[in-house]
């Protein structure tokens, strides 16, 4: 949840900034407050870090003295083919996070004229609705099983992403803002069960290493070069299909990647 929260946070202090001061103070110097504010989370984060305990599973690994001395290697050598689908399984709902996040706002002001403060309101109650998505989706997959809420998240992205910048580019604001909204939806529907699934993949001496391996993989060849792609093929097309086309490719790449694990792995799943 600390995605689409830490984006409700940047844009209302984005929103409040611009609504004080003129363009030229926000392009001079106001834009680097919200990035110096940030040094608050890294200090919560610590906290947090220094002060949670260990799950009980790992207490017990610890206990029995059965710690990996490298458990990356043992990820990469016993479960490359986990390791790989986790990736693939969270590069459609990053790319089309970072494209949310940072492309859309350039995009509508630049090339579409529309008004920042409009966009950014947009996406501001998006976002609201990507976070409440989350835990309700989370619970769902609780009682429902994964094998349920996570697939058909995952279809509702990969439609998402094929209507996202035709229903954009019509510059109308009722259709603009139910583009984001339905894409938030199903963003949180996939966000909150799959970093679950990415626990469940691996055992306990080595699931840090496994799980975080897998979404900085997927982080990388998704929502890294995301808006670079996306700007990339703007540029040499002058067109967003060939973005939408990309983006409906890699939730695609998703989709496959979620099924496979859910099918494959004897997940903890409700009776």
């Amino acid at each position: 949840m600390g995605v689409p929260g830490g984006l409700i946070i940047a844009n209302l202090m984005f929103l409040g900034l611009t609504a004080s001061l003129s363009d030229q103070e926000f392009l001079e110097w106001d834009w680097r407050v919200p990035f110096l504010a940030s040094a608050v989370m890294v200090i919560a984060g610590l906290v947090i870090r220094l002060t949670i305990s260990e799950s009980e599973e790992f207490e017990a690994v610890r206990q029995s003295r059965t710690e990996h001395r490298i458990p990356l290697v043992s990820v990469l050598r016993e479960h490359w083919r986990e390791f790989l689908l986790s990736a693939g399984a969270f590069i459609g709902i990053n790319a089309g996070g970072y494209i949310f996040m940072s492309h859309l706002p350039v995009y509508t002001t630049a090339v579409l004229n529309l008004s920042r403060d409009l966009i950014l309101t947009f996406i501001l109650l998006a976002s609201g609705v990507w976070l409440a998505a989350i835990p309700l989706a989370s619970a769902l997959s609780d009682r429902q099983g994964k094998r349920r809420v996570l697939p058909a998240g995952s279809i509702g992205l990969v439609i998402c992403a094929a209507a996202l910048f035709p229903l954009i580019n019509t510059a109308d604001s009722a259709l603009i803002l139910l583009a984001l909204l339905a894409t938030a939806v199903f963003m949180g529907i996939v966000h909150g069960p799959i970093a679950a699934l990415f626990s469940e993949l691996y055992r306990a001496e080595i699931r840090y290493s496994g799980a975080s391996l897998g979404y900085q993989l997927g982080s990388i060849l998704g929502g890294g070069i995301a808006p670079t792609v996306a700007t990339a093929l703007y540029g040499n097309w002058a067109s967003t299909t060939p973005i939408t086309l990309y983006l409906t490719g890699v939730t695609l790449l998703s989709l496959g990647c979620v099924w496979l694990v859910t099918r494959e792995r004897g997940h903890r799943e409700p009776a």
